[in-house]
């Protein structure tokens, strides 16, 4: 019975994000945002327009299932300003997990920064005016922290 257990577990490979993860990128940040919450008014003026948006839908279709396929492709557009978004940040990349996606980009892939008052967008198109990028909040972070890591690997 002890060699069957030993053939086994010289059989057994370790999973390649155990190895490579580990040896290879180090956590420098890690934080969690959600701007909903953390902006009380801009969420109120969001929760009204979304409301009105719907009212208007209903009042021209008079149809409910209008609304709520509005109300499904309004939480998914808005999804990271809605729920809980996890940033991490590694020698490595960028590591963006929200409710419908998660994210995963090597520093060298990104061409760029622009700061914001409430985050940071770094771009990883083609120039430095690109639109394509990730937005990451702040949060509870103080942004010269996140800066600071991000300003290492992005110049």
């Amino acid at each position: 019975m002890k060699k069957q257990a030993n053939k086994r577990s010289s059989k057994e490979k370790p999973s390649p994000r155990s190895t490579s993860g580990s040896a290879q990128e180090v956590e420098l940040l890690r934080w969690t945002a959600t701007p909903f919450r953390e902006e009380p008014k801009k969420g109120a003026i969001f929760v009204v327009s979304c409301l009105l948006f719907l009212a208007l839908l209903y009042i021209l279709y008079r149809e409910i299932i209008w609304v709520v396929l509005a109300v499904g492709v309004l939480t998914a557009a808005y999804s990271s300003y809605i729920f809980p978004s996890h940033y991490r940040l590694t020698t490595a990349g960028v590591d963006v997990k929200s409710l419908f996606h998660r994210t995963t980009r090597a520093w060298p892939q990104y061409t760029g920064m622009r700061k914001h008052v409430d985050g940071v967008f770094l771009v990883y198109g083609i120039g430095r005016q690109s639109k394509l990028g990730h937005f990451l909040y702040f949060g509870d972070k103080k942004p010269e922290e996140v800066l600071a890591v991000i300003g290492r690997f992005i110049t």
